[in-house]
């Protein structure tokens, strides 16, 4: 299920280099990290084959501030859903 609605994705994303045309809008950082939390659930079988997605993902990271962001919080692409904060993660501390 999540393969067929990433081709959507695919062809909105065909020729461009993000959702609304050459610039990054709001929306591409949502997209973004839906289509990591998919490939991570996927075991990397998501963006494997799918080239325009795999660029996409690829171009919003190397973007100023994202790339430098994930880096300064120590990113763990292994959990990327529940954060040593998050209430259900039994986190004592505010």
């Amino acid at each position: 299920m999540i393969f067929e609605k990433c081709e959507k994705y695919q062809e909105l994303l065909d020729n461009k280099k993000f959702l609304r045309g050459d610039e990054p809008t709001y929306p591409d950082f949502f997209l973004y990290e839906m289509l990591q939390k998919c490939d991570w659930m996927c075991k990397d079988a998501l963006l494997k084959d799918a080239s325009t997605l795999r660029d996409y993902v690829n171009r919003v990271f190397d973007l100023d501030g994202v790339k430098g962001m994930q880096e300064d919080l120590d990113y763990e692409r292994n959990n990327p859903f529940i954060l040593k904060w998050a209430p259900w993660n039994n986190w004592q501390e505010l």
